[in-house]
């Protein structure tokens, strides 16, 4: 076992690379988890050549489902890949117990995620939160900044920088993920902490600036698996390249995978057409959903309606960036079998999909749009995944 007090120097030699996100396999009517779907996943992310893959533990699970992805996932893993989690309790001692649950398993780091409850007055109270969590066990942690968080009073950005200036020299905090796309918070991070903390951005333009600058070595943990295959790492291509100074090679790969990066920036109209030509070209062969993740309630409506013209089955509801609810409470399961909430926003699916992505470097055209439909309804009826009630999710 990794003793809190190398996890420092154990975070710079194994955070090389890029991490993915796990997210748990249901069976077709959610009532439990679908082991082989979730060890399916683990081997993808191996495929891959990821060094990480966290698992996503606030996407709709009861304690219990969340403790046996984390054994399943882990004993998957083995000695190939490493587990992350995200801790999704609803307070303190949630936390606690599943960090410590976590470090019996076999999870070799987590990141604090704060429960959705918590609202601290002061650094102090932040400071004295992620310290019992770095007390309680010898994983590392990972500090996340993003700003769904509740802590704007204590810094414009969201990030409580007072806090994290003190929390980066605990000896099992070993990291910092950027969930925000912001250049100018992710440069103030960089410089603040680079020299403690293993400073990571989400943000894939950024990178070979940072790689230069501040010798970023990871990046995660997001859907990698958007901008390659096994066959064709694109994106570990690009980041190793970066990280051996080799520019020209770096920045061709970037160019190519372009036209992919762009797509996830899409307006609410291409939106629409794309998930016109997905549900045209699926037909009734294989369910659509998609994740209803918009700046307003007004686009988030229409884009609802526009979905269930064109023939899409079911939507991941997922919160704007500016939506902050005035009363907080612990989150149930939805009754509906259309729309599936989540408990942390953006980003988390109640069960996991054959999922869409450009695997081509190539622009996305309607013909290629088609073909991937076919390849993961093929996939399916082949029993490549060997459960049922899969369907096309499109981001």
């Amino acid at each position: 076992m990794i003793k809190r007090g190398d996890r420092k120097n154990w975070a710079r030699e194994q955070f090389q690379g890029f991490e993915n996100i796990l997210m748990p396999s249901f069976s077709a009517n959610y009532r439990e988890l679908n082991e082989e779907g979730i060890r399916l996943d683990v081997r993808q992310s191996i495929a891959h050549g990821f060094f990480a893959t966290l698992c996503a533990m606030e996407s709709g699970m009861t304690p219990t489902e969340q403790r046996r992805l984390l054994e399943i996932a882990c004993d998957e893993a083995g000695d190939d890949i490493h587990i992350g989690m995200s801790l999704a309790g609803e307070s303190l001692e949630q936390d606690v117990a599943q960090l410590q649950f976590a470090e019996s398993v076999g999870v070799s780091h987590a990141q604090i995620t704060w429960p959705q409850n918590f609202r601290p007055s002061s650094h102090d109270e932040v400071v004295e939160f992620a310290s019992a969590l770095s007390q309680a066990s010898h994983l590392g942690l990972v500090l996340l900044a993003s700003e769904n968080f509740a802590m704007r009073h204590l810094h414009p950005s969201g990030l409580p920088f007072e806090a994290f200036e003190r929390l980066a020299d605990l000896d099992n905090v070993i990291a910092l993920q950027l969930g925000s796309m912001d250049a100018g918070l992710i440069l103030e991070c960089c410089e603040r902490f680079c020299d403690r903390l293993l400073v990571t951005s989400m943000n894939f333009g950024m990178l070979p600036m940072l790689v230069q600058n501040f010798d970023l070595q990871w990046s995660g943990a997001w859907c990698v698996e958007a901008l390659q295959s096994p066959e064709k790492p694109y994106a570990n291509q690009f980041l190793d390249a970066l990280r051996k100074g080799e520019m020209d090679t770096a920045m061709g790969i970037y160019w190519n995978l372009f036209p992919a990066l762009a797509a996830m920036g899409r307006t609410l109209a291409a939106n629409k057409r794309f998930l016109e030509i997905v549900c045209d070209e699926a037909a009734d062969k294989i369910q659509v959903s998609f994740t209803l993740l918009f700046d307003s309630f007004e686009d988030t409506l229409e884009m609802l309606e526009h979905a269930e013209k064109v023939g899409a089955s079911h939507a991941l509801l997922a919160y704007p960036q500016d939506f902050r609810p005035t009363c907080t409470g612990r989150h149930r399961r939805h009754d509906t079998p259309h729309i599936r909430g989540n408990q942390s926003g953006p980003g988390h699916v109640r069960h996991r999909q054959v999922r869409f992505r450009a695997l081509s470097p190539q622009p996305c055209t309607f013909r290629r749009l088609r073909s991937d439909c076919r390849s993961a309804e093929h996939r399916v009826h082949q029993g490549g995944f060997r459960r049922p009630g899969h369907d096309l999710r499109v981001f």
